[in-house]
């Protein structure tokens, strides 16, 4: 039966076509767009355009859907960027798909938790259990990891439609089930499963998980019935140069999202071991200009900088040098060697090629001070070759954006906002000089493909060079300085716009989607730093994009009402803001207040010295501590659950012999930490997560002595506990101890 069905579909696809993703997206547009705000103009332009850089939703885990149409992938550096799983067409009808197991089993082994899909036929043209036969003989030899999914969508036979029904469906997975003992899931659309009307539960049971499709959306929308989606394509152009570049050089991937957390995802493929695996094996703390991450599998360590000289040994993927970066030689000289795997620490001269292909480098910046000027805001600030600068690291979700024109043409310091920057390049005349958005109404058309920051409805950023259907505010510049994490070629040129220095506003995003705005002071004319000074900056603290918005006299930077930055324009020997025709106003979104949400514990810092937030407690590893990120100075306090608490139960011993921790000590996960005023000081935005968001560990004990006082945090009252309805007296604020106001108090019954 098999023999005869594979026939068939292939005369079927070699005569009129073979079903795809693709053609459904051209056909059936309105459908997988279903609930989005674009026209039918906007959504075919949406998938006729090239590739864009929009990053997934941080708060999601993240993955791609693969089929044969993107030949054989290379997944080497897909997991360090993010993705954690992937999911490959097996087969089509009855007929396997080239590429599979080559995609498939490399998948598994570079980490990804990887499932496999099947696309659906009728069964009056190809029977279903030979589907399902042919889809379990496919995978059942294999690694399995997540449940294999049926596709279940619109489907032409002999050049007609010939979509599949719950019937057809219901035949299949009845089969899939008997054959493999497991349910599998279910892809499809509302728009394609409500053409159907609700499916039935009888049906709706027999799947573990459900996968929906729905494009330029915030929330996918779900067929009649369902009120849950477990995981949801809602893109169809990723770059595929970027995650995994494909062997037929195909520019776009689909990208999807889990509902949960990775441990939930872990579960659901099977992966998830009894007892949690040991962590991986935390770098060691030490001090060193650069640090440099191996990013190839194999890279020889010599005695000197160049390949003539003698292999010390060879450092593996992800090992760590130490050191910094010879002028002379272009080689990289190392102090010391991380070994990923064990742990170890080598301590040596050494030198490694400083190629980017084999080793990533990062630069400890030079005494940069950290400030949280608002909530979702990080700022470093400090100087470059002698010239100011402030790197504003803003989380997109905490702030609202707008692009602000002004008539007549005014300051910065006019503008509404809690941070105000310069918007763009202008024709200095009266407009900016190329695409430029606000609340959604296009004020300037795209002229050229200059890079262009865009806030789409979504919240979310994009950097690129082509509009977004979907732009709410929109501002352009001038060139890239950096693309895909690397500088590009030209900023190395001998033209004066790449040599000359200049006051520079530079506007990026990180991997995740955070925005980076780089501002930096020069001094007229042609003293500043320049672009490639500037994209070193950005690259140093992990932006990913980033494009020059404009500089000179337009450079603006205003927080809180105030100019930051000194303007180069001098005016009767004073220095002057410009006039401009275009700002990018930021406004930080209203956080609310109460009492603290993140634990039942208040670790206080009475000790008079400054304790420490760490990445990781003490063990008997190499190292002594997971390094510092952030700090509980005097008088303030950390917040904490008390089941997280960690405490030893023997002495622990570095390799080195030293003690780092004493049986009693306890450490803390810390998730909020306010200052002696009670205001929340937002944790670093790199600092470690888990699925209740950002932590850092500190010692409550630490070698038997105290360093933090415990309080407890009482819940809040139950339904059942009453107060009177109105207790009316008054209360004292104290700060330190001392009196500072005196206030009315109205208390009403809790419910």
């Amino acid at each position: 039966m098999i023999l005869i069905d594979n026939f068939k579909i292939r005369l079927n696809n070699l005569l009129y076509g073979e079903n795809s993703r693709q053609r459904n997206l051209r056909e059936h547009t309105e459908d997988l767009f279903l609930g989005s705000k674009m026209s039918l103009f906007e959504m075919r332009m949406s998938l006729v355009e090239q590739t864009v850089f929009v990053s997934p939703d941080p708060k999601y885990v993240w993955g791609f859907d693969s089929s044969h149409w993107d030949g054989v992938l290379d997944l080497s550096n897909t997991f360090d960027k993010g993705m954690r799983f992937a999911i490959y067409k097996c087969v089509d009808g009855t007929v396997s798909t080239n590429y599979f197991l080559d995609n498939y089993p490399n998948s598994v082994n570079k980490g990804l938790i990887s499932g496999a899909y099947a696309w659906l036929y009728p069964d009056k043209y190809v029977n279903a259990k030979s589907q399902a036969q042919a889809t379990w003989n496919r995978i059942k030899n294999l690694t399995q990891q997540l449940p294999v999914t049926i596709d279940f969508e619109w489907t032409n036979y002999s050049g007609n439609p010939a979509n599949p029904n719950y019937n057809d469906l219901d035949i299949w997975v009845t089969e899939f089930t008997r054959l493999s003992g497991y349910k599998p899931m279910l892809y499809s659309a509302a728009g394609y499963m409500n053409g159907f009307g609700e499916m039935p539960s009888s049906l709706k049971n027999k799947f573990s998980a459900f996968w929906f499709a729905n494009y330029g959306v915030s929330k996918p929308t779900l067929p009649i019935g369902f009120s849950h989606w477990d995981f949801w394509q809602y893109t169809s152009s990723l770059s595929q140069d970027y995650w995994c570049p494909s062997s037929i050089n195909k520019k776009e991937l689909d990208g999807n999202y889990f509902y949960s957390t990775l441990d939930d995802l872990y579960a659901l493929a099977g992966t998830n071991p009894a007892e949690p695996p040991e962590p991986p094996n935390p770098p060691p703390d030490i001090e060193s200009e650069s640090v440099g991450e191996v990013i190839t599998e194999g890279l020889n360590i010599r005695s000197g900088g160049g390949t003539t000289y003698s292999v010390l040994g060879t450092a593996k993927m992800h090992d760590l040098v130490y050191g910094s970066v010879d002028e002379a030689s272009g080689w990289f000289h190392l102090f010391a060697w991380y070994h990923f795997d064990s742990g170890a620490v080598d301590m040596l001269d050494g030198w490694c090629s400083a190629y980017s292909d084999y080793l990533s480098i990062k630069t400890a910046p030079p005494s940069d001070v950290e400030s949280h000027p608002f909530d979702g805001v990080t700022t470093y600030s400090g100087t470059r070759n002698g010239y100011k600068f402030w790197l504003d690291i803003i989380e997109p979700s905490k702030v609202t954006y707008k692009v602000v024109h002004p008539s007549p043409l005014t300051v910065g310091t006019n503008i509404d906002g809690d941070i105000v920057y310069n918007g763009g390049e202008w024709d200095k005349v009266s407009m900016p000089k190329d695409y430029s958005v606000s609340d959604g109404n296009v004020y300037v058309q795209r002229k050229e493909a200059v890079p262009s920051l865009m806030v789409l409805e979504t919240g979310q950023l994009a950097i690129n060079h082509q509009n977004i259907v979907g732009t709410k505010q929109a501002i352009s510049g001038l060139r890239y300085i950096l693309e895909n994490g690397e500088i590009p070629s030209y900023l190395y040129g001998t033209e004066p716009k790449y040599t000359e220095g200049h006051s520079r506003s530079i506007h990026g995003l990180k991997l995740d989607g955070t925005h980076m705005v780089l501002t930096s002071e020069g001094v007229y004319p042609n003293q500043g730093l320049t672009l490639l000074q500037d994209a070193e900056i950005m690259k140093e603290y992990n932006c990913f994009i980033a494009f020059d918005s404009g500089g000179g006299g337009d450079v603006t930077r205003v927080v809180n009402g105030q100019l930051t930055n000194k303007p180069e324009d001098i005016s009767g020997g004073v220095n002057v803001q410009r006039h401009l025709p275009q700002f990018l106003s930021i406004t930080i979104k209203e956080s609310g207040g109460g009492d603290p949400i993140m634990g039942d514990i208040k670790l206080i810092n009475n000790s008079g010295e400054t304790r420490k937030v760490r990445r990781d407690p003490p063990s008997g590893k190499a190292h002594v501590y997971g390094s510092e990120f952030a700090y509980i100075y005097n008088n303030y306090y950390a917040i904490a659950n008390a089941d997280d608490a960690y405490t030893y139960t023997q002495d622990i011993f570095n390799s080195n012999g030293d003690m780092v921790a004493r049986a009693g000590d306890i450490w803390d996960k810390v998730r909020e930490i306010y200052n002696d005023k009670g205001v929340l000081m937002p944790l670093p935005l790199d600092s470690p997560t888990d699925a209740n968001g950002k932590y850092g560990w500190t010692a409550r004990i630490h070698k038997g002595q105290p360093q933090l006082d415990v309080e407890t945090i009482a819940p809040p009252p139950s339904g059942g506990v009453e107060y009177p309805d109105v207790i009316n007296g008054t209360e004292e604020m104290l700060v330190n101890g001392e009196v500072v106001a005196t206030y009315d108090v109205v208390k009403t019954k809790r419910v």
